[in-house]
């Protein structure tokens, strides 16, 4: 890319953000707490968007990033009320609602999984060949844990004689798929590539092929914020900013790859680049919200029936699309 185009599609971009609304001083801006639970990846993109384009700020809200490591402990951070927001796979919060959690679910920029299982050289070419390897992931209960899992039960293999060590992010997975320290670990699309592409590990299995239509990560709140009026309205803004970071990212990839070049300083542009074209092909953003009530249904009935969660959780009992329904009215639809 040349560096003058970069920066005209830079300024473009900033001059989007401020035709957008006007600019909110620090003292009139409301805070939100958000938790990753991993460090900056594709799937978060639509956030950093919004975030680091300074549309939350012109918008009158100031969110502060966190990150700790797998699902389950973001939820934790978010039901103790440490954080307001998280952004997480549907198995821990059907779990947490099975067990009576006081949350919701309120919009998901990437709703639909780009995940694919990949192992070192020599280590496994097919799901059986994982029967008693060492596989990283996030965390213990994360989907990292969950989709090796049920991609190897759908292929009967019993995974019981898997070891799934606790790494982290996607980064640390491919680095000790690389150092031989695992076997085999998932990562979303961009890993993947740079995987195959530098000869580090090859694709395993596809989630997409496999269970094509399951939900990847999903926002979540408490249902006391959105109880309450300015806890809502923050919300509100937050799920503004990432739906139409997700438009953006559609609209612009060579912007968009530019700001999650500045999240990942040690990846090459053009790598990013392609990821994004990649996965705005396979259509994963949730460029009206994210709340498909098929793709929640399905993700509850498939991790039901293959024992990820102990039953189905009705798409009433976990979503509350009302704040996804306001931001759509405002700004239409995509």
């Amino acid at each position: 890319m040349k560096p003058a185009h970069l920066l005209r599609s830079i300024l473009a971009s900033l001059a989007l953000a401020l035709a957008l609304a006007s600019p909110v001083t620090a003292q009139q801006r409301a805070r939100l707490k958000f938790v990753m639970p991993t460090p900056p990846a594709t799937y978060l993109l639509p956030f950093f968007v919004a975030q680091d384009l300074g549309w939350y700020r012109n918008w009158g809200l100031e969110v502060a990033e966190q990150v700790v490591s797998g699902d389950p402990n973001a939820l934790r951070v978010v039901v103790a009320g440490d954080s307001d927001v998280t952004l997480i796979g549907p198995p821990t919060i059907m779990e947490a609602v099975i067990n009576g959690a006081k949350l919701r679910i309120f919009t998901s920029w990437q709703p639909i999984t780009d995940y694919q299982l990949i192992a070192g050289d020599k280590k496994a070419r097919t799901l059986k060949d994982l029967a008693d390897k060492r596989i990283a992931v996030t965390g213990p209960g994360s989907m990292t844990m969950h989709i090796p899992q049920m991609l190897m039960m759908r292929a009967g293999v019993d995974t019981s004689q898997v070891k799934f060590l606790s790494v982290g992010g996607m980064a640390a997975r491919l680095q000790s798929v690389a150092a031989g320290k695992v076997d085999a670990t998932l990562v979303d699309t961009f890993f993947a590539t740079k995987a195959e592409t530098s000869g580090v590990a090859h694709t395993v299995s596809s989630i997409a092929k496999e269970f094509p239509g399951l939900g990847y990560v999903f926002a979540v709140a408490r249902e006391n914020t959105l109880a309450d009026p300015a806890g809502r309205a923050a919300l509100g803004v937050f799920a503004k900013g990432t739906v139409a970071g997700a438009r953006f990212i559609g609209k612009d990839p060579e912007a968009a790859a530019a700001i999650l070049k500045k999240r990942l300083p040690d990846e090459d542009i053009s790598l990013i680049r392609a990821t994004l074209d990649k996965l705005n092909t396979l259509g994963v953003w949730g460029v009206n919200g994210g709340l498909d009530r098929e793709v929640l249904e399905f993700s509850s009935k498939t991790f039901a029936q293959l024992g990820m969660v102990n039953r189905p959780v009705s798409y009433e009992e976990m979503v509350d699309p009302s704040i996804v329904a306001a931001v759509v009215g405002e700004i239409g639809r995509f």
